[in-house]
């Protein structure tokens, strides 16, 4: 204590953690037999106890600092990360309406088989990945574009098709063909 004050009463020479307890047990129950505590002792023990509540008040005012930070910045991330979503549905939806569109365009035009493709590419598939929102107006251009195509199926062939043969109303067809 007497050190302390002599070099001026820095902060840099107080008592830090136990050794402060011991000194305020020692100020209160300290033998008989030991002379008086000066007021030296008594500053010094008082200003280590205060710059201690200060550095625990300036430890806790840190920390909660940092959790406003961090929650500050939590809901910054979980907003960016709406808005982006909000963002990549809407550029989704005007996709799935142009590829509607094209579809419709092949479907009554050139290669129905195209314009079902197209609007297959349109809908939602969670299969392979693609969660697109679901736009009406994809499914009614693959309904226009299945409608359109002649196919009713298509057979695998291994061989050659030898002969082909066609009923007189154009709805049935016969082949022949070398893998049987």
């Amino acid at each position: 204590a007497h050190e302390w004050e002599a070099a001026g009463r820095p902060n840099a020479r107080l008592l830090h953690g136990d050794d402060i307890a011991a000194a305020e047990k020692w100020l209160v129950r300290r033998p008989a037999h030991e002379q008086e505590p000066t007021e030296a002792h008594i500053a010094f023990i008082e200003a280590s106890r205060a710059a201690a509540k200060t550095r625990a008040r300036i430890i806790l005012t840190l920390l909660l600092s940092g959790i406003a930070v961090a929650v500050s910045l939590a809901v910054a991330a979980y907003w960016q990360r709406n808005t982006a979503l909000a963002q990549r549905n809407t550029a989704l939806i005007t996709q799935s309406r142009f590829l509607a569109d094209l579809a419709n365009q092949y479907a009554s035009g050139s290669d129905p088989t195209i314009g079902v493709q197209l609007a297959l590419e349109a809908l939602p598939d969670s299969s392979d990945g693609n969660n697109r929102p679901y736009v009406p107006e994809a499914e009614a251009s693959l309904y226009n574009a299945y409608y359109a195509m002649n196919e009713i199926a298509a057979l695998p062939c291994l061989g050659s098709v030898d002969h082909v043969s066609y009923s007189s109303d154009g709805k049935l067809i016969l082949t022949a063909s070398s893998d049987g």
